[in-house]
């Protein structure tokens, strides 16, 4: 007897979405978990962030500039393009002051439900990484979007947290999903009393 569950068939839909529209693991690829290892720290680390230098040995990323670039608001981003294995074309942003990276923006034109949340966020990383829920979709999320915050420990370092975030898109537009991952779990990344 074969036993099926939600999560069995969330599963099997995105592996084949994966092979229909050829995304698969390549040279040029990149993962979450490559990107999030530029702001993830050692266990042991006596210091809060990582510097800029580090975002220079990300592989697969096509850099809009040589260095981080300073904006209105006063942070430095560093900004380029990437393909996510499994996931397709990616914007990344690093963000952080002058000398340190504190978080990362990584935008897909690509909608999710958040019933899928956590096993593409597995896919994104290695099975020695452990991924805990910190909260689902909140209550005041319409039906075109959807939200959720994930904490993640990579082997030997400390945790970093991610905001999952889709939009269906509006008026026939195409969604996308954000991911924004950071060394703190933000208070804006709650959800509204």
């Amino acid at each position: 007897m074969i036993h099926i569950t939600k999560k069995t068939i969330t599963y099997s839909l995105f592996i084949l979405y994966s092979v229909l529209y050829g995304y698969s693991l390549s040279a040029s690829a990149t993962t979450l978990e490559e990107l999030a290892s530029v702001i993830s720290l050692p266990e042991n680390a006596d210091y809060s962030a990582n510097d800029w230098s580090s975002t220079d040995g990300v592989s697969g990323v096509k850099w809009k500039q040589k260095g981080i670039q300073s904006n209105p608001s006063g942070s430095f981003t560093r900004t380029g393009k990437t393909t996510l294995d499994k996931l397709g074309p990616a914007i990344v942003t690093y963000i952080g002051p002058r000398t340190m990276i504190f978080a990362i923006h990584v935008d897909i034109d690509k909608p999710m439900v958040s019933d899928e949340y956590k096993t593409i966020l597995s896919s994104q990383f290695k099975k020695s990484t452990t991924i805990h829920t910190i909260r689902d979709n909140c209550k005041d999320e319409g039906p075109s979007s959807s939200s959720g915050v994930y904490e993640a420990i990579l082997t030997g370092k400390k945790p970093v947290y991610i905001l999952v975030e889709s939009s269906s898109g509006a008026s026939g537009m195409d969604g996308t999903t954000g991911f924004d991952i950071s060394l703190a779990s933000e208070d804006r990344w709650k959800c509204s009393p």
